[in-house]
């Protein structure tokens, strides 16, 4: 039993790789991904409600070379990629008093982060929210790439 603790404490943490940010009054979602890591899936929920919207890249998954050219993934959210199958298209905005789960499914990891739509709504030209699960925080965007383009050199990405 306590061999199986060690195990568990010993995994590690999913990177912090995934941020939301404004452009003009639509939300999107901005994620680095490794190499030839695949998106499997995107999506914002309400964690206490029924809406949703997720979006699925074709069969054969959706890779990038954005790792390569130190650029990043942005993709709006609740809007449909061309190619890329709706899963469920129920939520389409996010509203300042509801908590919401942003998450973006890659062959490697889970990105997730649980946030308040007023986080969302209060960001400035220049700005992302970012974390991991309840754990968020504001930052410049710049601060965020450069952190996240480190931490992924680091970690062998």
């Amino acid at each position: 039993m306590l061999l199986l603790a060690g195990l568990v404490a010993c995994t590690p943490a999913p990177p912090e790789r995934l941020a939301l940010r404004r452009n003009g009054s639509a939300v999107q979602l901005v994620v680095l991904l490794c190499g030839m890591e695949r998106i499997l899936g995107m999506s914002i929920s309400e964690v206490d409600g029924p809406n949703s919207w997720s979006v699925e890249p074709p069969d054969d998954g959706y890779r990038t070379t954005a790792r390569a050219s130190g650029e990043f993934e942005v993709r709006d959210a609740f809007e449909t990629p061309q190619g890329w199958t709706a899963a469920s298209t129920s939520l389409t905005a996010i509203a300042d008093d509801t908590r919401y789960s942003a998450m973006t499914g890659v062959v490697s990891w889970k990105l997730r982060m649980r946030f308040d739509g007023r986080q969302v709504s209060q960001l400035k030209d220049g700005e992302v929210l970012t974390g991991s699960g309840d754990d968020t925080t504001v930052m410049s965007e710049a601060d965020f790439r450069e952190k996240v383009l480190a931490d992924a050199e680091k970690d062998g990405c």
